[in-house]
């Protein structure tokens, strides 16, 4: 008993040797993170009407305002780096993972020792998943380019200690050939929206990168790939460029392709999502909506503003 007393108070001791040697600000600063760690524990694992709102009110993303920190249970038993002043990152950390319909259709269509190419990866949100998913004898392109978002996604793969990503820091378009890449500045939270148009992101692209361009057709070429399973694109309006880019790939080994769609990026582009879809119907794909859950709705509406698209080689039930 009188073992566990001093032991209580070395602890008291010990904590209060900490306050003080903390200012004020610092304390309750650290005091604040444990408390926002301890709620996102809680939110990644239960859900409730309004909890977005709720939590963007309390810890919106912002660079005065973050946590960096890695989550040691992602989709399973993945870590990831997470730094929750970009806002894709604020979502995996309270919510556990980033448009989780598009997971669940990842999860559902690779199997073990497929190759999946992931156009725009980012920190590895995706890419991890399809890592996990097709196994040692599968194989992931990673395709990234903004610098800074590509130290990310290799720290992310060498924190799980991958061995089949192959990272790519290229540009993928319709046609090879040398571009601009316009990227944000430090302080913007969308860390993930470099683009090849000035005007995206509400003019907050404000950096500059010449940048080498190449297609999937090319890079496919490259790296004598004799399968292609899968492919997903998120590339901030540039989708069907790429997706013209990639038609060899598509005509020759019938790849699932998922894509985002959203209507403002696409029209700097001069891209329709109407001359997208027969596109791909002239290549005998059938074109879908990835609702929430991961259901399914053939694309009949093209008068939307924004949507994840699923093109599959062959018809689906929703």
């Amino acid at each position: 008993m009188y073992s566990r007393y001093l032991q209580r108070n070395q602890i008291c001791f010990n904590n209060l040797h900490a306050r003080k040697s903390l200012s004020k600000k610092e304390y309750y600063m650290k005091l604040k993170d444990k408390i926002i760690l301890t709620i996102a524990r809680f939110t990644r694992k239960h859900s409730f009407k309004g909890m977005q709102r709720i939590l963007n009110f309390i810890f919106p993303p912002s660079n005065e305002n973050k946590i960096s920190t890695v989550i040691d249970d992602y989709n399973g038993d993945l870590k990831i780096n997470i730094d929750t002043s970009s806002f894709l990152e604020w979502f995996v950390f309270f919510k556990g993972d980033y448009e989780s319909d598009v997971i669940k259709l990842i999860k559902k269509i690779l199997k073990p020792g497929s190759i999946a190419i992931d156009v725009g990866a980012n920190i590895g949100i995706h890419t991890l998943v399809m890592s996990n998913k097709i196994g040692r004898n599968g194989k992931v392109l990673a395709v990234e380019l903004q610098p800074e978002i590509l130290e990310r996604l290799k720290s992310n793969i060498s924190l799980n200690n991958i061995k089949n990503i192959q990272v790519l820091p290229i540009a993928l378009s319709s046609k090879p050939g040398e571009a601009i890449l316009y990227t944000h500045s430090d302080k913007y939270n969308n860390k993930g929206q470099s683009s090849f148009y000035k005007n995206h992101a509400e003019n907050n692209l404000t950096r500059k990168i010449r940048v080498s361009v190449k297609t999937i057709d090319q890079i496919i070429n490259d790296e004598k790939l004799k399968k292609v399973d899968f492919i997903k694109i998120d590339t901030e309006g540039n989708d069907f460029n790429v997706l013209k880019g990639a038609e060899k790939t598509i005509c020759n080994h019938k790849p699932f392709i998922v894509f985002e769609y959203e209507k403002k990026c696409w029209n700097l582009s001069d891209s329709k999502l109407e001359s997208a879809f027969q596109f791909l119907k002239g290549l005998n794909y059938f074109v879908y909506l990835i609702l929430n859950k991961g259901q399914l709705l053939k694309l009949k509406n093209f008068n939307i503003d924004y949507a994840n698209i699923l093109a599959s080689p062959y018809e689906l039930q929703g």
